[in-house]
């Protein structure tokens, strides 16, 4: 019998090593050939590690998509790249004994499920990356190593669906803006997906936001989902909307808003207690400032879900982001679904 804890390990700077040629996300402590890019959140990518598998004659691997929305980073991951291979979902690649797959997991455009086959070894390994709920094709591995990120923010308990959040939120914005600044904060990838739920390409012209920001916005205007163009706060057409009164700021987070108080309302767009009895709460003694429960992460819910359609021999949950909330979901995921669960923080 394959011995799988010698191909996974989970390192405190969030590497995941499927096996000893690859490993997905983290910083420099990775001593594997092939890295792959899980997603475009900066949490997962480290442009210090790009620049250290490409000196170690490696490749690096990621979606196209992610490709294009990493095309802000310090490094120039164009086509060409020569450290660069893009997978895209669905298709398998066979990089020496390895037979890497990708598959969509429904967080942001471009992030995906990694499945790896060492036939040489007999073993199946893989990563389910930072995942939402609904997702429709599922990885074949035997031993999955699975996101823990909101374990300890069970939503049993919740009286309202993430629709009827985001349909609220949506409906406040349009209303705040026919008279007063809004400004909008969350995850780049859900931050778009909300914008263009507000359909404002045709009625603004502009919003406000950092030049990060505005790449990611372009990508996904690129793709169907539509935003007005983003401008940074030096600008004219900015200065412009800020005398106006009634413009759009988003961003990832307040500390990226352009002056020291946030004007007209403000909507941070997070994990929040998602059992309180209603999905938009103001925050403490803080007057026109509310905090928003959607996420683009799986809840325990989901992850139950999820691990039952890949259903691997055993589950490793990442301690690397939420310790105790990954020992509690390894202990849960073996009361509940019956199959061998471990947190990486105890392995």
């Amino acid at each position: 019998m394959v011995n799988w804890k010698k191909f996974i390990h989970i390192r405190n700077d969030g590497s995941i090593s499927l096996n000893p040629l690859l490993a997905c996300d983290g910083g420099t402590e990775n001593k594997e050939k092939y890295h792959v890019i899980s997603h475009a959140h900066t949490d997962h990518f480290k442009p210090n590690r790009v620049v250290e598998t490409y000196n170690k004659d490696g490749l690096v691997l990621m979606t196209e998509l992610t490709r294009r929305l990493l095309q802000y980073s310090p490094i120039t991951l164009g086509q060409n790249y020569l450290g660069l291979k893009i997978i895209n979902p669905g298709v398998s690649e066979k990089l020496e004994d390895l037979t890497i797959k990708f598959l969509d997991n429904n967080h942001i455009l471009g992030s995906v499920q990694i499945e790896v086959k060492d036939y040489a070894n007999s073993i199946s390994t893989g990563y389910s990356g930072d995942f939402n709920s609904d997702i429709i094709e599922f990885i074949d591995v035997d031993y999955l190593v699975v996101d823990a990120t909101y374990t300890g923010e069970v939503a049993h308990n919740r009286i309202w669906e993430p629709q009827e959040a985001e349909t609220e939120l949506i409906e406040r914005i349009t209303k705040d803006l026919s008279s007063s600044p809004v400004n909008l904060v969350a995850d780049s990838g859900l931050l778009q997906l909300l914008v263009s739920k507000l359909n404002l390409k045709d009625k603004q012209e502009y919003i406000i936001g950092k030049k990060e920001v505005a790449h990611f916005s372009k990508v996904y205007d690129d793709i169907g989902y539509e935003q007005p163009l983003v401008v940074d706060k030096s600008t004219d057409e900015a200065k412009q909307l800020f005398k106006k009164g009634n413009y759009l700021w988003i961003g990832n987070s307040l500390a990226d808003w352009p002056f020291d108080i946030p004007r007209g309302k403000t909507y941070i767009v997070k994990n929040f207690s998602p059992n309180n009895e209603h999905p938009i709460t103001q925050r403490s003694n803080v007057e026109n400032m509310f905090r928003v429960s959607l996420t683009c992460h799986a809840t325990q819910e989901d992850i139950y879900k999820y691990i039952s359609g890949v259903n691997p021999k055993a589950v490793i949950t990442d301690s690397s982001r939420n310790q105790n909330g990954s020992i509690s979901l390894a202990s849960n995921i073996r009361k509940t679904l019956k199959i061998p669960a471990y947190a990486s923080s105890v392995l």
